[in-house]
């Protein structure tokens, strides 16, 4: 996780233990009355890359969305990644342009509840 976060450039931020740590999470409804598997942290290691383990972990998560009758698998990947991108797209996974993804900071939310 740690290299994750200096492979996304966030390292001086980064706070996640092993004790917090979960690679995905149920949104329990959706539109289709279908859970959505959400994937918040996958990170393949540069010497385990172009071996399939990524594609070995994308099956298992796959594999947990069917278990569970899920509507679909969701998760977030940085523009510039551009060889994730290719990876995701080669597994049959589709970039969805329709909507952007929307964040208040820390600061910028407190701020809000503040009155601000």
């Amino acid at each position: 996780m740690r290299e994750l976060a200096e492979f996304e450039k966030y390292a001086s931020d980064f706070a996640v233990t092993e004790e917090v740590l979960r690679v995905y999470y149920f949104v329990p409804f959706t539109y289709r009355a279908k859970p959505n598997l959400i994937i918040k942290e996958l990170y393949i290691a540069g010497r385990h890359r172009s071996r399939g383990v990524g594609k070995l972990l994308m099956k298992a998560v796959a594999r947990q969305a069917e278990k569970a009758d899920c509507g679909m698998i969701k998760w977030w990947v940085a523009k510039w990644n551009e060889r994730g991108i290719e990876f995701y797209e080669r597994l049959g996974a589709k970039i969805d342009s329709d909507w952007h993804e929307f964040q208040l900071s820390e600061k910028a939310f407190r701020d809000l509840a503040a009155g601000g």
